[in-house]
């Protein structure tokens, strides 16, 4: 199912453009996700703060649901996925709170967990050679924890890294083929409390470059993705194009 679009000896190349792209309020975000990795392992679970941080993380637009988990409920069936052997149990009980789908509780396995999990996103995806139009499914998502693992293991880098090279490969190649379901789908689950972040960044270029490929202008463009063209503007000339 997986085939990975670059040279696996790339992976540590790639993880660094990801350092050097993100601003220094992300990277800032990331370290804090991974500070608290040692203090959730030894307690043994999440409370309901810290999976709202990595909630809000991976997705502003559903973060807000992640709040209306009581904070019983939310240690309790964090603790049970952490300790649970099974990954599929760990995406079962992970599902169970509200606000959380395959996404959401792979950011929260790859973070605190003690074993190695990728996160499922659509950048990261499409790197390792499945389309935008690929759903996910947890036959699916054991198949890519396990194929990362693999990328991983052979090239002696964490899975972080892995995960990083991934999403940035993707990014630094907008030529990749994207529906206007996708289209809809990525701005409406990245448009949170801040409007550009660095990730809806690298999404809103990367659709617009394909539109102007197609023939579009950035008022075109920026019409469509329901924005004014100066911002379309500036992060196309500063990316190089």
């Amino acid at each position: 199912m997986f085939n990975l679009r670059f040279p696996e000896s790339e992976i540590p190349y790639w993880a660094d453009r990801y350092v050097e792209y993100a601003n220094e309020g992300n990277i800032e975000i990331e370290q804090g996700l991974m500070d608290l990795r040692c203090v959730v392992q030894d307690r043994g679970y999440l409370t309901k703060e810290e999976l709202y941080r990595v909630a809000h993380w991976k997705s502003p637009r559903r973060s807000g649901l992640v709040l209306e988990n009581s904070e019983e409920s939310v240690n309790d069936i964090t603790a049970r996925a952490l300790a649970s052997d099974d990954d599929n149990e760990k995406y079962i009980e992970l599902t169970k709170l509200k606000g959380i789908g395959v996404p959401i509780a792979s950011a929260i396995l790859h973070f605190y967990d003690k074993g190695m999990y990728p996160i499922v996103d659509i950048h990261a995806l499409w790197s390792c050679g499945l389309e935008w139009t690929a759903r996910t499914s947890y036959p699916f998502w054991e198949e890519y924890i396990h194929f990362c693992r693999g990328l991983a293991e052979r090239n002696g880098v964490d899975i972080r890294t892995v995960d990083r090279a991934l999403w940035r490969f993707s990014y630094d190649h907008p030529d990749k083929e994207i529906t206007w379901e996708d289209i809809r789908e990525k701005l409406e689950d990245l448009k949170g409390g801040n409007r550009f972040s660095p990730e809806l960044k690298a999404y809103l270029l990367i659709v617009t470059k394909k539109l102007c490929s197609l023939g579009m202008s950035l008022e075109e463009c920026a019409s469509i993705l329901g924005m004014w063209k100066g911002p379309l503007i500036r992060w196309k000339n500063s990316d190089g194009d």
